[in-house]
């Protein structure tokens, strides 16, 4: 059904090629209040012209009539309504009566005053079949079409933001457009291909439609993992190929998830940047209220209350920007940039890749004192990519409902950290250098909360000896420790202690030195001399940061490998490429132990530091299965946090959000995970706490790093 001033034929005479073609039937039908608007007549006007009195609800008849024809025409068939801007809005007015179709598209639903009682509006809550509601960018910067698409959104229909787009449904013609409209084909189709879902239907059994209502209410986890996301369709889409040649990132589509915490984003950013460091810029504009009048008044930031800023301008030699900040409305603008290490957002992988998790705490503290805690009402949000002379792409803006109400979660309780009494349990920390000395104390205290069998330590301050290390593990808890301790890592060393166990050190891994020349070759490499030749002294003096020792488990020999990769960086940045010249290293070593004794275990554990790429995890990986396959990586929840993220920042001035840098990682057979979780004394019930003889406080005391804590049974 055409929009108003058209016809079928002017309208969709494009498209209804396409979906012959891709197996449909089209019935396309000229109502009453078309025109000769594309260059075609709508034959319906010709043969009866309209009356001064006509009114857009009028043609509601004509559309019922079509609708009945087509049930009878197809009475087996799966029946599909399109319609466009007027038609859009009387054909979701038919499903919500009750018309015998399966599914809606309804292109710019008109809802203005010249529809009335037909406004698009009124029926979002009365729906029953999957339908899609699609607006061009250029509309959604309106205040009441943002509220069109939160009404739509928050009654459960998908809700889609398409640039570059225009009016009604010839945002699909690029001719139209001016610009290729692929990507929002391509969305239409995987709408069109959507299963029926028909209230009162038999082809979805009632246990099969409850699974996909959970399925769909599931939690997401910033994991970097993506796959809680499969059911999730994106809520904004932009061309392909739209900026210019040798941009960092090409913003294609985001995905929205609201809870009663956190607002999730999904971004695809069309290329493998580093988030938090890569030759550009990324913000995140948002308008807490989704009212484009209130908040900022400069055009580029227009009603928002706040704007997240990540890989903020720099003065770096390279052009890459660092970290994520936060601009706050002051006045009429935006206010400078401030750290938002602790604001509340965070961002997974932390290593590079071409998509991104980014959560928003709802209760972060935005300009004017707002916030995204409100449980009526929507958000607007507008993401942009910046390069030195300005925007190079837009998503949106798109709209997020903000339901369900923000509320605070329970905290954990003790079955959170209970055990089966044959696991091993492991726990790798960094414990954060000199913090190490001055907070003794704390680190005794967590260590026996969570009662190790095994300790995997790095970044233990290189004056650590041996009577202070005695006098430390002493200080743990009643048992027998034994430890091991690297005799190389320069400044930062690494150790494998034991509370329940003999622990045995590997005497080539006691100081692990860089091959020949191989130092030399990363130096080649990097685009620093500066840095590559001070750093490289360093690496050869100390060698690397990791050791290894034995211990026996259920009869297995296991090799334990503490380790702590070089910091900071981007995706292919020098440090980035003395990450994977470590793990190659180290990989290597370790692989020749495993030679003389291959039916051993092996674990690692440590600080990969991954803020470049993920490569250096792949490298320390591969092969080192039992079977030659890559080893595992422990996947340790924080199940109130709902992430993966093993480090955070400790003081309000820091520019870089939460990651995940810490990792454990297995040889599958001698050992398999039971459970793995990252300990945060923050989220534990007081009852807890005061049982393990703990403040909540105390890991924010130790270590900007997490424990990362890892149950194994023996898989012989």
């Amino acid at each position: 059904f055409h929009q108003g001033g058209g016809s079928a034929r002017g309208e969709y005479g494009f498209l209804v090629s396409r979906l012959v073609e891709a197996g449909y039937d089209v019935v396309a039908a000229d109502l009453q209040g078309g025109g000769d608007r594309f260059g075609f007549p709508n034959r319906t006007l010709a043969e009866a012209p309209e009356g001064a009195d006509f009114s857009y609800c009028d043609a509601a008849p004509q559309l019922t009539m079509v609708l009945d024809s087509v049930v009878s025409w197809y009475p087996d068939a799966r029946r599909i309504g399109w319609g466009s801007s007027y038609s859009g809005a009387l054909l979701l007015h038919a499903a919500a009566e009750g018309a015998d179709v399966d599914q809606v598209l309804a292109f710019s639903p008109a809802a203005g005053g010249p529809m009335g009682e037909c406004s698009a509006n009124h029926v979002a809550d009365r729906i029953e079949v999957p339908t899609l509601v699609v607006r061009p960018a250029g509309e959604a910067e309106i205040g009441s079409v943002r509220e069109q698409l939160a009404l739509f959104g928050g009654a459960g229909h998908q809700v889609l933001v398409a640039s570059p787009g225009m009016h009604g449904s010839s945002m699909l013609n690029p001719v139209r457009v001016g610009s290729d409209v692929d990507a929002t084909w391509a969305l239409i189709e995987s709408f069109l291909q959507r299963p029926a879902r028909r209230t009162g239907s038999d082809s979805v059994e009632g246990s099969d439609a409850e699974a996909w209502s959970e399925e769909l209410a599931a939690p997401i986890w910033a994991d970097g993992d993506f796959q809680d996301w499969d059911d999730v369709t994106p809520m904004a889409i932009d061309a392909w190929g739209d900026v210019s040649p040798g941009s960092a990132a090409d913003l294609r589509s985001v995905r929205a998830r609201v809870d009663e915490r956190f607002v999730h984003l999904l971004v695809d950013v069309g290329h493998t940047i580093t988030l938090q460091g890569f030759r550009g810029s990324f913000e995140i504009v948002i308008d807490a209220d989704g009212d484009p009048e209130t908040g900022a008044t400069e055009e580029s930031h227009l009603g928002a209350e706040a704007a997240l800023v990540y890989s903020q301008p720099g003065d770096l030699a390279s052009g890459v920007g660092f970290g994520v900040g936060i601009h706050r409305v002051e006045g009429d603008g935006l206010g400078s940039v401030e750290p938002a290490g602790r604001a509340g957002v965070l961002a997974a992988p932390t290593h590079s890749s071409d998509r991104f998790e980014i959560r928003i705490e709802r209760g972060m503290v935005l300009g004017d004192g707002a916030s995204l805690e409100a449980d009526t009402g929507f958000a607007a949000v507008t993401l942009r990519l910046l390069g030195p002379e300005g925007p190079l792409d837009q998503l949106g803006p798109f709209v997020v409902p903000l339901v369900p109400a923000a509320i605070e979660p329970d905290l954990l309780g003790q079955e959170a950290l209970d055990r089966g009494p044959d696991q091993l349990r492991v726990v790798a920390w960094n414990v954060s250098s000199g913090q190490f000395h001055r907070r003794e104390a704390a680190f005794q205290r967590v260590l026996a909360a969570l009662s190790a069998d095994v300790v995997l330590l790095d970044e233990v301050p290189a004056d650590a000896t041996a009577d202070g290390l005695d006098a430390f593990f002493s200080g743990v808890e009643e048992a027998e420790w034994q430890w091991w301790l690297a005799e190389g890592g320069g400044v930062q060393r690494t150790l494998v202690a034991s509370s329940t166990h003999a622990v045995q050190g590997e005497p080539s891994l006691a100081k692990i030195d860089y091959p020949p020349g191989a130092l030399e070759g990363w130096i080649s490499e990097t685009d620093s001399a500066e840095f590559a030749l001070s750093r490289a002294a360093l690496e050869a003096g100390g060698g690397l940061s990791a050791t290894g020792a034995w211990i026996d488990v259920d009869s297995t020999p296991v090799l334990f490998v503490p380790l702590d990769f070089q910091s900071a960086g981007y995706d292919g940045s020098p440090q980035d490429r003395l990450r994977e010249l470590q793990a190659g290293v180290l990989r290597e070593a370790v692989a020749q132990v495993l030679a003389r004794r291959p039916g051993a275990g092996l674990v690692f554990g440590g600080d990969l530091n991954l803020v470049g790429s993920g490569r250096p995890l792949e490298a320390l990986i591969a092969g080192l299965g039992p079977l030659g396959e890559d080893l595992r990586v422990a996947e340790p929840l924080n199940p109130l946090d709902r992430s993966l993220a093993t480090w955070r920042s400790l003081g309000n001035a820091d520019d870089f959000s939460p990651g995940r840098l810490d990792f454990v990682a297995f040889r599958s057979g001698p050992l398999e995970v039971v459970r793995a979780f990252v300990f945060d004394a923050e989220h534990y019930a007081p009852e807890v706490l005061e049982s393990m003889g703990l403040r909540g406080s105390e890991t924010a005391e130790t270590s900007d790093h997490l424990p990362v804590v890892v149950d194994f049974r023996t898989g012989r």
